[in-house]
């Protein structure tokens, strides 16, 4: 087996891509949006594509959302190690760490992990199940009454798509990020890009004119049309200190769900739910719209080899 990895997307092979998230599109959407360097990792045996793996380093942390696309018959565990040993093999100073997220099993890969020196950090995520029911029965009642309220007070939520919408979008979304430490915007320029695309939709919520909330999701999976696949929450902002009795973040929940649950999306994932600790208000928040609750893990390696080691101990 051989394994490449491509740093510049008009050098990848032809192969086809069902996971947005390890797709050329989002490639090119990387490399033209400051301070991210994407990776695509290409398994061959022979000249026959078996697997493939996107990552993105921004500001020395590089992240890998799930293990990749894989051809049928192929052994997805084994390929994934090499191709992550690959990798880990090419990243290095001035990369601080690798994180491996939103795998789609806890134990996936788990042996290999440790060969590779890696270490598990327990980790909430959440969905909501559409294609078996309505939201509308998994919903409480109180967040309904709060869904109700911002309805009578003429709260709104549409798609992103003229360029004033997503200047509203990018200055809304923006200014809630810049408050928020743990998070990071893109430039407008990354959120155009995903307007322009078929897997990716941008919502706003207005209230008398003016945006209360942004939201943007990926549809990602299988199928070649909406229908079937899954949906990320990726971006989300809220005004919810200037009006708080609209509950922004409620409102433009609820009515991005029920657009995804129209479009005959299968689930609703939440990604960055955050860590299993007693008290987590947005998981708790989560848990009002009917959502299922699932531990897994995500994996660390860093760099230097002497910091790894001692988290690894500690993180056993």
């Amino acid at each position: 087996m051989e394994v490449r990895i491509y740093t510049d997307s008009s050098r990848l092979p032809e192969m086809q891509y069902r996971n947005f998230f390890h797709s050329k599109t989002l490639m090119m959407t990387y490399e033209q949006t400051k301070r991210h360097r994407p990776y695509m990792v290409v398994a061959f045996e022979g000249d026959v594509i078996v697997a493939h793996m996107m990552a993105v380093r921004r500001n020395g942390k590089c992240r890998i959302f799930g293990e990749g696309e894989y051809a049928e018959g192929t052994d997805r565990e084994a390929v994934f190690n090499a191709m992550l040993s690959a990798l880990t093999k090419t990243l290095h100073f001035p990369t601080l760490y690798i994180q491996v997220s939103d795998l789609s099993r806890k134990m996936f890969a788990y042996r290999y992990f440790r060969r590779l020196h890696y270490f598990p950090i327990q980790w909430l995520e959440a969905h909501n199940s559409l294609h078996s029911k309505n939201p509308k029965d998994r919903i409480t009642k109180t967040h309904l009454r709060k869904v109700a309220y911002a309805r009578k007070m003429g709260v709104v939520t549409s798609l992103v798509e003229s360029e004033e919408d997503l200047d509203e979008f990018y200055r809304t979304t923006r200014r809630y990020y810049n408050y928020n430490l743990r998070k990071f915007c893109p430039t407008k320029k990354f959120f155009a890009s995903l307007m322009n695309t078929e897997e990716s939709k941008l919502f706003i919520s207005w209230y008398n004119g003016r945006p209360i909330a942004t939201c943007a999701i990926v549809c990602t999976g299988n199928e070649s049309s909406l229908e079937g696949r899954d949906a990320f929450l990726w971006f989300a902002a809220y005004k919810t200190k200037s009006h708080p009795r609209l509950h922004p973040d409620v409102i433009t929940i609820w009515n991005v769900m029920n657009w995804c649950y129209r479009h005959n999306i299968n689930h609703f994932r939440f990604m960055d739910v955050g860590l299993p600790f007693f008290k987590n208000s947005y998981y708790e928040f989560l848990l009002s719209f009917g959502c299922k609750s699932v531990g897994t893990n995500r994996w660390f390696h860093f760099f230097p080899g002497i910091l790894n080691w001692l988290l690894r101990k500690i993180f056993r």
